[in-house]
C-alpha cells in the first residue's frame, strides 16, 4: 500500500482560529506574492477555513458525509469511517491536521462544507519546508475531498491559508492522485492559473476492473490451469463462497481475515495487521463503521465451511476498492487467492452500482494484472504554494528522489539479510 511522504507529527494543535478567505485575485497578484485574498471579489466567493485534529473532525461527520455525496472524485480512504479510524488508531506520527473549507452563511458563519483536506505538516518551524496530503500505509489514494461545483475556489483557499498560517512552507505534495481523474485536472488548472510550476515525483499504473468489461481476459491455457486447480481444491472438501455484509457478520469475518493474514508470509514478516495492535484495532473499527453504512463486505472462499481465501472490499459511491486479500498458504499450489479474485470479479461485474473496481495493488502484481486488463494511472504530484517558491521545486524533487533511492536500497539489504537468515 501507499505510504506517506512525510511522517512528522503535525504541529501542536494550538491551530489558527477560523479564517475568512476570498479566492486570490490574480489580476492584482504581484510576481512572487503569496496569493493574498482579493477584497473586491463577490460575497459568494468567500469561504471559511478551519484547521483541527481528528477529535474535532469527528464532530462534523454529518457535514462530512454530505460532502462525500457531492464530491469531485470518490475516495473511500477519506470517508469518515475510514479516515477517523486511521487517525485514531494508527501511529501518532501519521496523524493529520484536517483542513475544512466552508461556504459562508448569511451571518458569516459556517455554511455548507465544500472541502476537506487531511495534511501532514512539518512538526517544527525548522524542519522540511513541505507538507503532504495524508496517505498512510493503509491507504491507496491521497485525494482531498472537493465539492464538485466549488473545487477551484476550495483549492485556491487552502493554498492561501497554508501560505498565511505556515509562512515557511514552500511545497505541497499530493501522493497517489489519479492522473486521469478530475482532482488532478483541477489542481493543475490552479497551477496554470497562478503561475505555479509542478513536478511528478512518481507515476505508475495499477489494475482496475471497468464496468463495461464483458469478462476476464485469460488465455485458454491459463483458464484451463485455474479450472484444474479448482478441481484439486474440491478434493479437500466442498468448495463454496460466503459473503459478509451486515455489521455482525463483518465483525466475525474481520477476525477470521486477521487470523488468516497473520498465518502467512505477512505474519512472518511482521507486516500483517494482527502483528500490531494499533493496525488491528484500526481494521476492526473501520470495517464495522463502514459496514453500518453498507460500504464494506468481506468475501470468503471456503472448503468445508473453513475460509482458505478472504478479501475485504470497500465502497465509495460508484467505486469499489479491493483493500486486502489473504489466503491459506497450505493451499498455495491450488491458487486460492486467484480463485477468490475470480469470484470477486464476477460479483463486481454483476453490480450495476460499481462503475470501477480498484485493485489497490502496487504495480507488477502478477495475480490481479493477469485478470484485470484495465489500468489506472497513479501519480505523486508536487507543486509550490506560491509563484515565489517555484525555484525551490527542482531541489525538493531531487532530494525526494535521493531519499527514495536510499529507502529502496536499505529495503533490499534488509530483505536479503532476512533471506540469508
Amino acid at each position: 500500500m501507499a505510504s506517506s511522504f512525510w511522517t512528522e507529527r503535525p504541529v501542536p494543535l494550538w491551530l489558527n482560529p477560523p479564517r475568512e478567505i476570498s479566492a486570490p485575485d490574480k489580476t492584482n497578484q504581484r510576481p512572487g506574492s503569496r496569493g493574498a485574498a482579493g477584497s473586491s471579489l463577490p460575497d459568494g466567493d468567500r469561504v471559511l477555513v478551519e484547521a483541527f485534529g481528528f477529535e474535532t473532525a469527528a464532530d462534523i461527520t454529518d457535514a462530512w458525509s454530505d460532502l462525500i455525496t457531492r464530491g469531485l472524485e470518490p475516495n473511500v480512504f477519506m470517508e469518515p469511517a475510514f479516515a477517523l479510524s486511521a487517525a485514531q488508531h494508527l501511529a501518532r506520527v501519521d496523524r493529520p491536521t484536517f483542513i475544512a473549507v466552508w461556504d459562508l452563511d448569511r451571518v458569516g458563519g459556517r455554511g455548507r462544507l465544500v472541502g476537506l483536506w487531511a495534511l501532514v505538516l512539518p512538526r517544527s518551524a525548522f524542519g522540511e519546508r513541505a507538507a503532504s496530503l495524508w496517505c498512510h500505509k493503509q491507504s491507496a489514494l491521497g485525494l482531498p475531498l472537493l465539492d464538485i461545483e466549488r473545487a477551484p475556489k476550495v483549492i485556491a483557499a487552502v493554498f492561501t491559508w497554508l501560505t498565511e498560517a505556515y509562512p515557511r512552507l514552500r511545497v505541497l505534495v499530493f501522493p497517489k492522485l489519479v492522473r486521469s481523474g478530475p482532482t488532478f485536472a483541477r489542481i493543475l488548472a490552479h497551477a496554470l492559473d497562478t503561475g505555479l510550476e509542478w513536478r511528478l515525483l512518481d507515476q505508475y499504473e495499477r489494475a482496475v476492473l471497468s464496468a463495461n468489461r464483458a469478462g476476464v481476459t485469460l488465455s485458454k491455457e491459463r483458464r484451463s490451469s485455474l479450472q484444474r486447480r479448482r478441481r484439486q481444491l474440491e478434493k479437500f472438501g466442498p468448495v463454496g463462497t460466503r459473503t459478509a455484509c451486515e455489521p455482525g457478520e463483518i465483525r466475525d469475518a474481520t477476525e477470521a481475515f486477521l487470523a488468516l493474514e497473520e498465518s502467512g508470509w505477512k505474519g512472518r514478516r511482521r507486516t500483517a495487521l494482527l502483528c500490531d495492535s494499533s493496525r488491528a484495532a484500526f481494521a476492526r473499527t473501520m470495517t464495522r463503521r463502514l459496514a453500518r453504512e453498507g460500504k464494506c463486505r468481506i468475501e470468503a472462499l471456503t472448503i468445508g465451511g473453513r475460509p482458505v481465501a478472504m478479501g475485504i472490499v470497500l465502497k465509495s459511491r460508484d467505486r469499489a476498492f479491493v483493500w486486502k486479500i489473504a489466503y491459506d498458504e497450505a493451499f498455495a499450489p491450488q491458487s486460492p487467492g486467484v480463485q477468490l479474485a475470480l469470484e470477486v470479479t464476477r460479483i463486481q461485474q454483476s453490480d450495476a452500482s460499481s462503475r470501477l473496481t480498484d485493485s489497490c495493488t502496487l504495480p507488477g502484481n502478477p495475480m490481479i494484472e493477469r485478470l484485470w486488463p484495465d489500468r489506472l494511472p497513479i501519480v505523486d504530484l508536487a507543486l509550490p504554494l506560491f509563484p515565489g517558491a517555484n525555484d525551490v521545486l527542482a531541489g525538493f524533487a531531487w532530494r525526494h528522489a535521493l531519499r527514495q533511492r536510499l529507502r529502496n536500497w536499505a529495503g533490499r539489504r534488509v530483505r536479503r539479510g532476512k533471506a540469508r537468515s
